[in-house]
C-alpha cells in the first residue's frame, strides 16, 4: 500500500495582508459603495486607494482587463469587493474578491500593469486611507 505524504499549502502573504485590513477595506468601500469601486492597497505606501472600476481596468493590460472584467462581474453578483494588493518591490499585483466584513472565501488572480508606476498618476482617486488611522483624503 502506498503511503500518502502530506504536502503543505504555500502561505499567501498578500491574502494575510488583506485579512488584516478587512475593517479598513470595508470602511473604504462603504464610503463609495454606490459607485461599486475597486480598492488597491499599496504595500510600500501603506495606503488603500479607492478607484472607479472602469478607470482602473483601462490601465491594465488587455489580458488583465479580461480577467478583471470576469472577476468584477462575479464579485458584484456575489456582493463582494475586488481588492488589489500592489507590491512594487516584488513587482506583483494580485487581486482578491472578498465579502464585506469577512476574511475568508477569496479568489486570487494575478494581473499585469502596462506600467507599474502609471496607476497613481493617471487615475482619479475617490478616497485614500492609511490603515488603522482612518486618515482619509477625498
Amino acid at each position: 500500500m502506498a503511503r500518502r505524504t502530506k504536502t503543505s499549502v504555500p502561505r499567501d502573504p498578500y491574502w494575510e495582508i488583506v485579512q488584516s485590513l478587512m475593517p479598513d477595506i470595508t470602511y473604504c468601500y462603504e464610503q463609495y459603495q454606490e459607485k461599486k469601486p475597486v480598492l488597491l492597497f499599496d504595500m510600500q505606501e501603506n495606503r488603500i486607494y479607492v478607484y472607479p472600476y472602469l478607470e482602473f481596468k483601462n490601465d491594465l493590460s488587455a489580458r488583465s482587463q479580461g480577467i478583471l472584467q470576469e472577476q468584477y462581474a462575479q464579485a458584484m453578483t456575489d456582493d463582494k469587493i475586488v481588492v488589489f494588493v500592489r507590491d512594487n518591490d516584488a513587482k506583483k499585483l494580485v487581486s482578491y474578491s472578498v465579502g464585506r466584513g469577512e476574511g475568508n472565501g477569496h479568489l486570487r488572480t494575478r494581473m499585469t500593469y502596462k506600467s507599474l508606476s502609471l496607476i497613481l498618476m493617471t487615475k482619479r482617486i475617490l478616497l485614500t486611507i492609511v490603515p488603522d488611522s482612518k486618515e482619509c483624503n477625498d
